[in-house]
């Protein structure tokens, strides 16, 4: 069961990553609106778009991919930073946060384990907004190279793709349950 406070953060998190879909949503309207309008022409007689169109929804299809490895990668290097020192022996050093093994768990070890779940808390966010920040970038690269081109076909299809990816990393509490159920395992 998740407590309060990172119930608030999810909501919070919820709430920003709404806005950056409804932005999706506003490149995807502004393609059809202003590309959509001039295209009254079947797809079979429309003209091939400019190769400087199909590159940028290209770049934009691989931000999209590259997004899922930024999400990993910010919460793996949280994960990493957490991590015991490995010292010859497998003592801690002194003064240091990590009990031993054989020490076993003292008092102050509730503390720790709090620190350690909001700072997983506060990665998890982060790696969201970071995720969905570049899937925005990615739509609004897409609206650009419909307008460049005047084919609106390029730009509905990243917006498309940058919103199904939107919707696979959308903040849920299993997700952050499971990150913070990983403090046990670590």
């Amino acid at each position: 069961m998740m407590r309060a406070p990172a119930e608030r953060r999810l909501r919070s998190l919820a709430v920003v990553c709404c806005a950056l879909a409804t932005g999706v949503l506003a490149d995807a309207g502004a393609i059809v609106w202003l590309v959509g309008s001039e295209e009254r022409r079947p797809w079979a007689a429309a003209p091939s778009p400019p190769l400087d169109s199909f590159l940028l929804c290209l770049a934009a299809m691989l931000v999209i991919l590259l997004s899922a490895g930024v999400h990993a990668r910010i919460l793996r290097r949280a994960l990493e930073r957490e991590a015991p020192p490995e010292g010859p022996s497998g003592d801690d050093p002194p003064g240091s946060d990590w009990p031993s093994q054989a020490a076993g768990a003292g008092p102050d070890e509730r503390p720790r384990l709090e620190r350690r779940a909001a700072g997983r808390i506060l990665a998890y966010v982060r790696a969201t907004v970071a995720t969905f920040a570049l899937l925005e970038l990615a739509a609004a690269a897409g609206l650009a190279a419909a307008l460049a081109s005047r084919s609106s076909f390029y730009g509905l299809v990243v917006c498309g793709t940058s919103l199904l990816a939107m919707i696979a990393r959308w903040p849920r509490p299993s997700s952050l349950e499971r990150l913070l159920a990983a403090e046990e395992d670590g």
